[in-house]
């Protein structure tokens, strides 16, 4: 009985001991899987903020380019074209409304003591970026200061990720950060202080002119941008887009400066009967040729010169028959500018002579002869 008595006190001892152990790895793990996580959600809130600088990048990318004082953007809302804070792009739509500043690791990265300065000095003593998870902050490549130059961006860290209640750098957390983020982030590795470094990019620590960022900082690169390599015409684009082929619009066009032709300018024509017009300015092709403008609702010729002749009899009917014989004076009855006993719109009917019709067999008629002049 003794002997089974401690053989079961024994097995107690073991489970008891197992159970511990048990507790203790399935509370580590549940530890490590809390740090993976909240590093992937910081991964996804500055993939986030990647997106709206993305976003800032393609809407101002004229003015971002040939911007040389920090107030380029100050119209739309920017103190610092290089430096917009997340407030400023939230207030300009690129990121949405209620965007949370410090990001899921805030409670955490508050804790952690060093912080990153923000991207810009010339705010103040407490700007809103240094209240906020991440900064932002373009540049352009060393020497270069043409509006070619590549235009980078980057979004990083206010704080260094560090391990949980130490002052180190939490390489595990890191590391999940950056597998979250696709290739597209980087950071300050302590052996490399000197170096902002990521699987796209490996710039020197930082990039731009100011305090190098801390050793644990993470960092998104938004991307790149040239005048010469951007692919869409935009929205207010200033560039010339320098068309290669035909261009079809369906609807007026609108020039606020001069329009110049290479080639030919083709007009359509306006209808001989019409004479009111309804766009002020407008200029058009009379069908058997001569220009005309709309000038206070009517058409008026601007070539001048002569543009036809007609007779009438003397009861003003339009005798519409064939042209005779040049040489006989009473053969001329329609203007072949108009089809009919009429004037071109523009121009204006002026007497010439009066005569018979002896010997065309209607009788003796008296026909009026009348010069069309624009």
């Amino acid at each position: 009985m003794h002997k089974q008595q401690g053989f079961a006190l024994l097995e107690l001892l073991v489970a008891t001991l197992v159970a511990t152990l048990l507790a203790i790895w399935g509370a580590a793990r549940l530890a490590d899987a809390a740090h993976e996580s909240g590093a992937q959600a910081s991964a996804a809130w500055m993939m986030s903020v990647r997106d709206g600088v993305a976003a800032y990048l393609d809407r101002y990318a004229d003015t971002l380019h040939s911007a040389t004082q920090p107030d380029a953007l100050a119209n739309v809302g920017y103190a610092d074209w290089a430096a917009p804070t997340l407030g400023e792009l939230e207030s300009d739509g690129l990121l949405s409304r209620g965007f949370p500043k410090m990001g899921p690791m805030a409670v955490r990265s508050s804790l952690a003591g060093p912080v990153n300065g923000a991207a810009t000095a010339s705010r103040g003593a407490m700007p809103a970026s240094g209240r906020e998870g991440a900064h932002v902050r373009l540049f352009k490549n060393p020497g270069c200061t043409g509006e070619a130059c590549r235009l980078h961006a980057v979004v990083y860290s206010r704080h260094p990720m560090l391990a949980p209640n130490s002052r180190q750098v939490d390489s595990r957390g890191i590391a999940q950060w950056l597998l979250s983020t696709q290739g597209m982030g980087g950071w300050v590795n302590p052996a490399r202080p000197r170096q902002l470094a990521g699987a796209s990019f490996d710039w020197v620590n930082p990039p731009w002119r100011g305090p190098a960022l801390l050793p644990g900082t993470v960092a998104l690169a938004v991307g790149t941008a040239s005048v010469s390599g951007a692919k869409f015409v935009r929205m207010r684009d200033t560039r010339d887009p320098e068309f290669q082929g035909s261009i079809s619009v369906k609807g007026p066009v609108t020039a606020s400066s001069d329009v110049k032709v290479g080639g030919y300018l083709h007009l359509r024509s306006v209808p001989p009967t019409l004479v009111t017009c309804a766009s002020e300015g407008a200029i058009a092709l009379r069908e058997r040729g001569g220009l005309v403008l709309c000038r206070n609702r009517q058409w008026r010729s601007l070539t001048g010169g002569v543009a036809g002749a007609f007779s009438v009899d003397g009861s003003h009917w339009c005798h519409v028959r064939g042209a005779g014989h040049p040489d006989r004076p009473n053969s001329y009855y329609v203007n072949p500018h108009t089809g009919n006993c009429t004037c071109p719109p523009g121009t204006t009917a002026f007497f010439m002579s009066e005569g018979s019709t002896e010997g065309e067999g209607d009788g003796n008629r008296r026909i009026r002869r009348y010069l069309c002049l624009g």
